[in-house]
């Protein structure tokens, strides 16, 4: 019969362990004094016993604690993403081992391991995606989108293996596909990872049934009045002058500090400028084209500040715009739009399409 005692002898043995209220140190259950310090146990008996419940009770509140805040953490997993999951798994890891020690079942404990685990995979493998992404992105020059349709642009991105979110937008100036904006300027490094934003006309706003009904009584007064008077001569056509003049009297003058605060407030409206250019960018393809960075505030020195970025397309046999010119623009708000200065720094500036500009002499 083997010596060695049975897992049964060593349960009993390992429950009738005891310590000294004292010192903590370990005595043998009928010990009467402690070896360790020399205080008395005999009549501590039932002080030993409460002292070691509150001690395992502690330790165990102890475990379901991290094992409770590890659940949490995991649940919270599913509403950051798997930002919180990698903590709930460190807590509920540590519960789980202290509950072990204590031989204490902790279903918690692994809940939170195993819904940590399944949110905190997914957001590993996503960072790990994007670094590399970041990594493998190469610099693309940004081309003047100005100069070609829509299709031609979808085209041109997916060759060049540049993220492009197109959009369209109303404007009663740009006609129905061409060009109004782009986020980047041309000839501007971005990364291949990066998504720009390229804006193209709906056409003219079409008209709201109220606009319509209105229209259609206006039209049917108009044609009772023409039935009930005598017969006029045709009203001739309009020549481009009185087609201007009309434009231009349609224009009006808006803040610029207002239309930078709230620019889509002001979006669609029609407006004139009055100002200085700074800079001027002609399109190689198109020479028609040109891009203009004017400055429309002059103070009391004559200096002239606070710059808009306008796109405007030459008519036949008009004279070409330099830098320094003082002009007057009479167009539409298109919202706003970025570009990059010399130093680098991204400057964001609303942005207008100018139907017509007279150059001051």
């Amino acid at each position: 019969m083997s010596t060695k005692d049975s897992p049964k002898k060593k349960e009993s043995v390992e429950k009738k362990k005891a310590f000294c209220p004292k010192c903590g140190n370990e005595v043998k259950e009928n010990e009467v004094f402690c070896p360790s310090c020399g205080n008395q146990l005999k009549e501590n008996q039932n002080g030993i016993q409460k002292q070691n419940m509150v001690n395992n009770n502690q330790q165990k509140g102890k475990s379901n604690g991290l094992s409770t805040a590890g659940f949490i953490c995991a649940l919270f997993g599913f509403i950051t993403c798997g930002l919180t999951s990698i903590i709930g798994l460190i807590l509920s890891c540590i519960g789980l081992s202290n509950s072990k020690k204590n031989n204490q079942k902790d279903g918690l404990a692994i809940a939170g391991i195993i819904i940590s685990s399944i949110m905190f995979i997914p957001f590993f493998i996503g960072i790990v995606n994007g670094i590399v992404e970041g990594i493998n992105a190469k610099d693309i020059i940004v081309p003047d989108f100005s100069s070609m349709t829509r299709l031609e642009a979808e085209k041109w991105c997916e060759e060049n293996e540049m993220k492009c979110d197109f959009s369209e937008e109303y404007s009663d100036v740009v006609s129905e596909g061409e060009f109004i904006s782009q986020e980047y300027a041309t000839g501007e490094k971005v990364k291949s990872n990066i998504y720009v934003d390229i804006i193209y006309s709906k056409g003219e706003r079409p008209t709201t049934k109220k606009e319509k009904s209105k229209q259609e009584k206006n039209n049917s007064e108009s044609k009772q009045e023409t039935k009930n008077s005598e017969p006029k001569q045709e009203t001739p056509k309009k020549t481009e002058e009185e087609k201007k003049a009309e434009y231009i009297a349609s224009c009006e003058y808006y803040g610029y500090k207002d239309i930078g605060r709230q620019p889509e407030e002001f979006k669609g409206k029609k407006a004139r400028f009055r100002g200085r250019v700074l800079q001027i960018k002609e399109d190689t393809w198109n020479n028609n084209k040109v891009v203009l960075l004017v400055q429309v505030t002059e103070n009391e020195y004559g200096w002239w500040d606070d710059s808009v970025y306008v796109t405007y397309k030459y008519k036949d046999g008009e004279s070409r715009i330099l830098e320094e010119d003082i002009i007057n623009m009479y167009g539409t708000i298109e919202g706003t739009t970025s570009y990059y200065s010399v130093l680098g720094a991204k400057i964001t500036v609303p942005a207008f399409t100018a139907k017509y500009i007279d150059i001051e002499q």
